[in-house]
């Protein structure tokens, strides 16, 4: 696995608060966002970071399997108390904390923790998915529904925390997913996703250059943008990882109008066959003209009629229809004319949805998908599925955090509507929106700074 990172001032701050770390051996990588000030949030997200590379080293060396998840949510912890004894020790960095995303794989699967605004994107098949959740205001009233997700990338508030390490109490919140051959992490601040737009980030991730290219990228792109915060990327790829081929370039117009040109015989060669041919030459005999006409027409309405009646029929036996395999969803299309049999080869879902599925109650919703009747299109399979979310979700309650998270994630990923807001809850995974959330953490005030050159990871 390559892990690499690169840090930036960017263009208005004057210290760098964010703190990249990573152990190549434990194939973990680490991206902290110091928050209270120059000096406090500088001193927050190293001591985050330092802690975590040093816990890790001890206790993480051995585990595997979900056990991993407790030992990163343990780890987080220990960073958070780590921040608050500074803060305690020297009283003019109270109120100093960081925002956090450890990421680890292991065992064929990634594993995440989380607190705080900055994030984990999985790169996959060369697409940019969002792994974690914001632990800000703004993203409270999105899982409530009371926001878009697009007013919320628009407000003024965005950069409001729910909660950070540092604050009195926290809620780590821990992921854990499937890792394929060829897969990669992206983590980074809210300097680098907060500017340059999703898309543009996938873009680079195409490319077909070195990791460290990429990620000098992405800064170029942040500080073009304005840099208004620290730049922080970091990227965990694979060893089998690969850009995506680059499509095939078409023709251009002009090419194939000079091909077609080219091969078009010229009416000087057309006369002089003409007048080469053999005058004592049999003709063959044609029927007339309009004896051809009509039959030709006849065959054009037969093959017509033809086809609308096989298309209707295949149409209406035709559809698709969810069926489960263990721990696995496949969408498979069927056609009913004659026989039973399936055309063209199962689409898998390839977000897991192990919690859901090991859940008595919100397995219920899911398992009846099979039986289900086929659905004529594609788009009517992908809502059955996630109204079974949306069921699973009100069956459950939404109090069992990290399960909400993994239906929601499944939800996002099929683009469906938004799932029924949690009730307010201490579980691991999502923090706490009720009335007894922490106060709102605010970022510093940003002030300006000329450019200073980036620090990598390979210095």
């Amino acid at each position: 696995m390559t892990i690499e990172f690169l840090t930036d001032k960017g263009l208005l701050r004057e210290g760098n608060e964010d703190r990249p770390g990573k152990s190549d051996e434990l194939r973990l990588g680490i991206v902290a966002d110091g928050l209270g000030g120059h000096a406090a949030g500088e001193v927050a997200s190293a001591t985050a970071v330092d802690t975590l590379l040093a816990r890790f080293a001890e206790t993480a060396v051995e585990v595997d399997g979900l056990a991993l998840l407790e030992v990163l949510r343990d780890g987080v912890q220990a960073a958070h108390e780590a921040i608050l004894a500074q803060a305690a020790a020297q009283p003019e960095r109270t109120g100093m904390g960081a925002a956090l995303t450890v990421a680890l794989v292991r065992g064929g699967h990634y594993h995440l923790a989380h607190v705080g605004d900055t994030r984990a994107y999985l790169l996959r098949d060369g697409r940019l998915l969002l792994l974690t959740r914001d632990d800000s205001v703004v993203e409270g009233y999105v899982l409530k529904g009371a926001l878009t997700p697009e007013q919320a990338a628009a407000s003024p508030h965005r950069n409001v925390l729910s909660q950070a390490l540092g604050n009195a109490t926290i809620t780590v919140g821990v992921y854990r997913g499937r890792w394929e051959p060829g897969d990669g992490l992206l983590l980074c601040s809210d300097g680098l996703f907060g500017v340059v737009p999703h898309a543009y980030l996938e873009s680079l991730l195409r490319r077909s250059e070195e990791p460290a290219a990429i990620l000098q990228a992405m800064i170029d792109a942040a500080n073009e943008a304005g840099g208004p915060d620290n730049i922080t990327a970091l990227l965990m790829l694979d060893d089998q990882y690969a850009p995506p081929a680059p499509p095939v370039a078409e023709e251009s117009t002009q090419e194939l109008a000079a091909a077609a040109e080219e091969s078009r015989p010229s009416v000087e060669a057309t006369n002089e066959e003409a007048t080469n041919v053999d005058a004592a030459a049999p003709v063959a005999a044609v029927a007339p003209p309009h004896r051809r006409g009509c039959f030709t027409g006849c065959v054009v309405l037969l093959a017509a009629l033809l086809g609308i009646f096989v298309s209707f029929a295949a149409w209406h036996t035709m559809g698709y229809r969810w069926h489960l395999d263990g721990q696995q969803f496949t969408l498979h299309r069927e056609i009913d004319l004659f026989r039973q049999a399936e055309v063209g080869a199962p689409e898998t879902l390839r977000t897991p949805l192990t919690l859901a599925l090991n859940d008595p109650v919100a397995r219920k919703p899911l398992a009846n998908l099979q039986y289900l009747p086929r659905r004529h299109t594609r788009e009517e399979a992908i809502a059955d599925f996630t109204n079974a979310l949306k069921t699973a979700v009100e069956a459950t309650g939404g109090t069992n955090a990290a399960l909400y998270l993994e239906l929601s994630e499944v939800n996002g990923a099929l683009g469906g509507p938004p799932l029924p807001a949690p009730k307010p809850t201490a579980d691991p995974g999502l923090g706490s929106l009720g009335a007894d959330a922490e106060p709102p953490v605010t970022k510093a005030p940003r002030g300006k700074k000329a450019p200073q050159p980036p620090v990598s990871s390979n210095e």
